[in-house]
């Protein structure tokens, strides 16, 4: 019973741990004006302040930031975000709501990830073409080259080299 009771003290600490907007740029490594525009913005709903005004973290706190965060990576508006988290607070009437609101962020990432694909493919053939440029020393020469297959060149290019 000692170890519980120790352990289930350890998790009230846990819960109770305030911290300074200092503290919370340095763990999340963001900065401090960031932090207060979100307080501003009403992001965190929860955020205490102490008697001279100044912003009181918890746990709790974090992870809100940590959400806003994660959302904000996904192209969502700031307003978007408030959205969201006044859809959170008002609770489980709101999960299918807040469920097409994730599955549209996610339906964004995956189509940026495909876009990314389609810049990477493309920088990869210019990254060859310069290769192969480089190589002759002339992308005019290497222009001339479009018609050859630069995989099979770039290894014939690779046994003369031996």
């Amino acid at each position: 019973t000692l170890m519980r009771s120790s352990a289930a003290s350890d998790v009230y600490k846990r819960q109770i741990m305030n911290y300074k907007i200092s503290d919370i740029s340095k763990i999340l490594k963001i900065p401090s004006s960031t932090l207060r525009y979100y307080d501003n913005e009403g992001l965190l709903p929860n955020l205490k302040k102490d008697s001279f005004g100044n912003r009181i973290f918890q746990e709790n706190d974090l992870s809100w930031i940590n959400t806003i965060n994660c959302l904000k990576k996904t192209g969502m508006k700031i307003k978007e975000i408030k959205k969201f988290i006044e859809l959170v607070l008002k609770g489980d009437s709101t999960i299918n709501q807040r469920l097409d609101l994730i599955k549209n962020q996610k339906n964004e990432i995956l189509k940026q990830i495909e876009d990314n694909k389609k810049t990477l493919e493309y920088l990869e053939y210019k990254t060859e073409f310069y290769e192969i440029a480089k190589k002759l020393g002339s992308v005019e020469l290497a222009k001339l080259q479009k018609e050859f297959d630069f995989s099979s060149y770039k290894n014939d290019l690779k046994k003369s080299d031996n």
